[in-house]
């Protein structure tokens, strides 16, 4: 197992069980590690770090020190896992959004604010990176005639697509910049898609009594970027652009050459006003709009969509869990086949097999204070979706009260599935309602935290969630009695599991 874990490399031999130890453990110094890729002897980690300039000004004609953010890569050697060698590091300007690797080949995507204190030459204004394999001097990631952009010029910021072979230590980087932001990221095997979501407010004029400009309902846009991956080529195709919000990369698809996307305009209203609405939009190849399926549920917002083959499965929400089911297959002619109405809402939606699918996410209970639900204990549901026009909840596991959480809701990699194991396994922090109340309990009341692991079940269509465990590391309630509205000690929280064999 290779884990990061307090800013350190850690590797540890985890089977056979009988003989599992801690191999190594190494310092990664002023670097913090978030995501990694394995490719044979090759370990890739992706973090942050920082490295000083000389160049603010103070005013008076002298500087002082500055320190610019870095998205940093780190390779390793891994083939003596008692000693792993660093062989290769390197350094880009900005922030790290996420990558996608595809055979050896890693892509990843970097957000720049450009530099301009001190930026003296054009390529010091563009973002600039190191490479210990070109000796660690930082020059521009492209030079400044090389960067894209398009009419209207309306972004203030640098979006950097790289590549690099993971079986050739020395193969080159391949970069594309253009003037945009990264948020989102979805990819196919042959093209890497960039989202990002603008508002223009349009003019707010100045409020003369209280001197403040008030808010107006803006326009919301998403920009699509698109960009071809070949073997470690990355060309910036075009962009397109769809009304509209996105929530996450799972709202965002590619199929048969046409581009799908699920947003919301607008936001949800307590006060009863529809001022919200959901849609799905269709884009060529070129990305050009040639579908449109608006103003799904009025009042709502998206809050789980998945595109499978030529369907979408969208969840939305406001008081209960519309979950539509969409037929693509016309890209230019689409329409609901059916939807379902329970309490609560999906997260996040992992198919199961082609007629069904699982759902992740919390119950709720509709509110007497106004138009809206308490969320309340967290709920993992099946849904049967075979007959398209009629789906159906078949199974449903209530885990605790108002208050329990798991990383599954916001981060699909906490979520473990494994369907000819009939295996199903998440994180969850346990929160559960013990004091007395004189009557019925309140919607909104909170339960206090009494455990964190994992929760192992078994999962089949005939049979549901059947708990077959859970695994903690917290010896003690120690942490849980001294939590208060929030858990605050991680040092033993447990975010991720895996499967080696039959362990």
């Amino acid at each position: 197992i290779y884990t990061v874990s307090k800013n350190g490399l850690v590797i540890a031999r985890a089977y056979p069980e009988e003989m599992a130890e801690l191999l190594s453990q190494t310092d990664l110094d002023n670097f913090y590690p978030q995501e990694m890729f394995l490719e044979d002897d090759r370990l890739m980690i992706f973090g942050s770090g920082s490295y000083e300039v000389y160049d603010i000004p103070k005013g008076d004609g002298t500087f002082y020190p500055g320190g610019v953010s870095t998205m940093e890569v780190k390779i390793f050697d891994i083939s003596n896992k008692e000693d792993p060698e660093i062989l290769r590091d390197l350094h880009f300007e900005g922030s790290y959004i996420t990558s996608r690797k595809i055979d050896s080949f890693a892509y990843f995507v970097i957000n720049n604010y450009p530099r301009y204190y001190g930026a003296l030459e054009e390529d010091e204004i563009v973002p600039r990176f190191a490479d210990s394999n070109l000796g660690n001097e930082f020059s521009a990631v492209v030079p400044c005639p090389q960067v894209r952009y398009f009419e209207p010029i309306q972004a203030n910021n640098f979006l950097t697509i790289a590549s690099i072979d993971l079986s050739d230590d020395n193969s080159e980087i391949n970069k594309e910049v253009i003037l945009g932001n990264g948020q989102n990221v979805y990819a196919s095997l042959n093209n890497l898609y960039v989202a990002e979501t603008t508002y223009d407010y349009g003019p707010r004029p100045m409020n003369s009594k209280i001197g403040i400009l008030p808010y107006e309902p803006g326009k919301e846009e998403t920009r699509i970027y698109k960009f071809s991956l070949n073997d470690g080529d990355v060309n910036y195709e075009g962009n397109g652009i769809a009304p509209g919000r996105i929530l996450n990369q799972f709202s965002m698809d590619e199929y048969d050459n046409y581009f799908r996307i699920a947003t919301t305009i607008g936001q949800v209203s307590r006060n009863g006003e529809d001022i919200s609405s959901n849609n799905i939009y269709v884009l060529d190849d070129d990305l050009q709009l040639v579908g449109e399926l608006e103003d799904l549920a009025p009042g709502e917002q998206i809050y789980s969509a998945r595109f499978i083959g030529d369907r979408a499965y969208m969840v939305t929400f406001k008081k209960v869990d519309p979950l539509f089911v969409i037929d693509l297959s016309n890209p230019k002619n689409h329409k609901v086949l059916g939807k379902l109405k329970i309490p609560g809402f999906s997260d996040y939606l992992h198919p199961y097999d082609e007629d069904h699918i699982i759902g992740v996410g919390k119950d709720a209970v509709e509110a007497e204070e106004g138009n809206f639900a308490w969320y309340q204990w967290l709920k993992l549901a099946i849904f049967d979706v075979s007959d398209v026009e009629n789906p159906k909840q078949m199974h449903v596991e209530l885990i605790g009260d108002r208050g329990t959480d798991s990383e599954a809701l916001q981060n699909h990699k906490a979520f473990l599935f494994d369907k000819e194991r009939n295996l199903l396994v998440l994180p969850v922090l346990l929160a559960e309602i013990n004091q007395d109340y004189s009557g019925d309990i309140p919607a909104n009341a909170y339960g206090d935290f009494v455990f964190q692991g994992a929760y192992v079940y078994d999962i089949s269509l005939e049979d549901g969630f059947e708990l077959k465990g859970r695994i903690s590391h917290y010896d003690d309630n120690d942490a849980f009695d001294k939590a208060g509205y929030y858990f605050y000690d991680r040092n033993y929280y447990i975010t991720r599991s895996l499967y080696i064999n039959d362990v």
